[in-house]
């Protein structure tokens, strides 16, 4: 009778864990989809993009035409500059450094 009582506490707890679990991910999936009907946010973060991607290459500009070993990579030149870009912009960044260090003309 002990081990009956025990599973069903489990079983419920399980349940009760999970079920919760449920609701966080329905109501962030809707914040999510509330933002992108208004549309702003969207604007703001390409926006921010488009500044990280500008400075990366403003950035690699400096080292266009110097060989590998004089110029400063795009992870060393941001920690010097002290930005403070998300993961994704950070990605973007590197992307408009390479683009600036490489001479490849600036696609923002």
């Amino acid at each position: 009778m002990k081990h009956i009582l025990s599973a069903c506490a489990v079983v419920g707890f399980l349940f009760i864990a999970f079920g919760s679990d449920d609701k966080s991910k329905k109501s962030s999936s809707s914040r999510t989809s509330s933002n992108i009907n208004n549309g702003s946010s969207n604007d703001e973060s390409l926006e921010t993009s488009k500044k990280a991607y500008r400075q990366g290459y403003a950035d690699g500009q400096t080292a266009y035409g110097l060989p590998a070993s004089e110029s400063a990579s795009a992870y060393e030149f941001y920690l010097a500059k002290g930005y403070n870009f998300s993961s994704a912009d950070y990605n973007v960044y590197v992307m408009g450094y390479n683009d600036g260090m490489y001479g490849k003309s600036k696609q923002y």
